[in-house]
């Protein structure tokens, strides 16, 4: 499993179960067919 995520935003939310890191999850893998991208990010 790989998860890339940003420290920078400091928000510990991730998909399906990919939240706890120190920062906001912007990609993640457990296989070639399983994977997570970010393609926006809209600050409020």
């Amino acid at each position: 499993m790989t998860a890339w995520f940003s420290p920078e935003i400091p928000s510990n939310f991730g998909p399906m179960g990919w939240d706890g890191l120190p920062g906001l999850v912007l990609e993640a893998s457990k296989s070639e067919k399983n994977y997570f991208i970010a393609e926006k990010i809209t600050f409020k």
